[in-house]
């Protein structure tokens, strides 16, 4: 037998903001297009040595193989500069014949590497925009690295 389904709330606004800084969650293609210059200056800040973070891939990447898919990118700011990107999409997909939402890089076999990034002059290294919500549901809130 299969247990009851729970529901699961979800946020409504998608910012929060804190003393320390703010999160903002970008759904919206015109606002992704909109982060560019300052994208890449917080790309250029992290010292990331390969393009495959850059705003010019990433939105190249969403273009031919984003179909389906819905931008879902994590943007952290501390002092008003974003401090960390984590570059995600949410889709539905099967397993097991069982449509699934999930959340996931924006990559495939194309992209030979990706992250979530923190800059060097923050003292975030991205890890603070991986969900906290584990916790909520019933896991241990701890992931997998």
């Amino acid at each position: 037998m299969v247990g009851p389904l729970v529901s699961v709330a979800r946020p409504s606004v998608p910012h929060v903001a804190t003393s320390a800084g703010s999160v903002d969650l970008v759904t919206d293609y015109a606002a992704f297009l909109d982060l560019e210059a300052e994208w890449n200056e917080t790309v250029d800040r992290a010292r990331i040595p390969h393009p495959f973070l850059s705003h010019e891939w990433v939105r190249t990447w969403w273009d031919c193989f984003g179909a389906g898919g819905r931008l879902h990118i994590v943007i952290v700011r501390a002092d008003g500069r974003i401090a960390a990107i984590a570059p995600l999409m949410r889709e539905t997909t099967q397993m097991y014949g069982v449509p699934v939402r999930r959340i996931r890089f924006l990559q495939n076999d194309h992209t030979p590497r990706t992250d979530q990034r923190g800059t060097r002059d923050s003292s975030s290294d991205g890890s603070d925009v991986r969900p906290r919500s584990c916790s909520s549901h019933g896991a241990s809130g701890r992931w997998k690295r």
